[in-house]
């Protein structure tokens, strides 16, 4: 609800992705995993879901009241953005989670109409970038960098043991350039 009171579509665009993470990111990576929840995480999850469905009729309505987002928001035109976010979002985990193995990225939008949609295939190459194809930017090649965390690769007995991994370990600027 914060990013919704900093601007309503950033709103819209963080609730669509919150409640993707919980079903498979509105069916568009069918093989992303769901880790197994407990019963009372599951009634949690659902009553956050059911809450953030109405949060997002409600920032439609909004939107669609707003005169400068009232063109910006036909239902074709929400989804293929939130379906860029996506593959931005998955994009960026895969560099930083999984290294530089080759990737590829499904329904990524090259227009506003339903259907109007590539893959993107990131190829790692021998001089340390990755290659982008089809290539969706304007500049021929660009880094990008964040700030990740060293931690290390074992098995954790507790969720609690990992948070304070997580929390000790080292940062490390990550960069990567894409072409």
């Amino acid at each position: 609800t914060l990013a919704a009171e900093e601007d309503p579509y950033e709103g819209l665009m963080v609730n669509m992705h919150g409640r993707g993470l919980y079903n498979k990111r509105h069916r568009t990576d069918l093989a992303m995993k769901r880790v197994p929840i407990g019963r009372e995480e599951k009634v949690a999850v659902n009553r956050l879901v059911r809450e953030s469905e109405r949060l997002r009729k409600r920032l439609m309505k909004r939107l669609v009241a707003d005169s400068r987002y009232k063109n910006l928001v036909s239902d074709d035109q929400v989804w293929a953005n939130y379906c860029l976010l996506q593959a931005f979002d998955r994009i960026s985990l895969h560099l930083c989670w999984k290294g530089l193995i080759p990737y590829g990225v499904q329904h990524v939008p090259t227009g506003y109409r339903k259907g109007e949609e590539t893959s993107v295939n990131l190829t790692p190459e021998s001089d340390g970038s990755v290659r982008l194809s089809p290539y969706p930017f304007k500049q021929s090649q660009f880094e990008v960098s964040v700030t990740g965390c060293l931690v290390p690769m074992k098995k954790y007995e507790t969720d609690e043991e990992y948070r304070e991994s997580y929390y000790r370990g080292e940062r490390v600027e990550l960069k990567f350039r894409l072409t």
